[in-house]
């Protein structure tokens, strides 16, 4: 999840979220056959992120924790209402090698397309699957102008 993301997420759930970066989010599940195939995947996992030296993490211990987690991305849409009472979520399929250009692409889009009354947000997953979101205010007229650019 982008950083805009993550933002509207956290200011909408409130309490422990609070707490958390407000940047960039990974949400990895690993599931598998046995236990020792899932511990040896979430150890392949956890050392490519702790190589990567995030800025936090959380692992979920338990069902419950997992599904807060779950929760929370699950709350995107209503947090993205909150910015803006109008969105556009497209849902595209990239390349895997693409996927930090594309992103880095995307958040400069509100720039090159020159919609400043357009806030752009996006959840992907790591399949390459990616949801841009375009929030905006279809009333206004000026949003209606720069939405149609996209």
């Amino acid at each position: 999840m982008d950083k805009v993301t993550v933002t509207a997420i956290f200011e909408l759930l409130g309490g422990e979220f609070e707490h958390y970066p407000k940047d960039y989010a990974l949400l990895a599940e690993i599931d598998g056959f046995n236990d020792n195939a899932v511990q040896e995947e979430f150890s392949i996992l956890f050392d490519i992120m702790i190589n990567n030296n995030p800025t936090f993490y959380k692992l979920a211990n338990n069902p419950e924790e997992r599904e807060i987690l779950i929760g929370a991305r699950k709350a995107a849409l209503p947090a993205y209402c909150r910015i803006g009472p109008s969105c556009c979520v497209e849902d595209c399929t990239i390349k895997i090698t693409d996927f930090a250009k594309v992103i880095k692409m995307f958040e400069n889009l509100r720039q090159e397309l020159d919609i400043p009354n357009i806030t752009t947000a996006m959840v992907c997953h790591m399949e390459g699957n990616i949801h841009p979101t375009f929030i905006f205010n279809e009333n206004d007229p000026n949003d209606r102008a720069d939405f149609k650019k996209r």
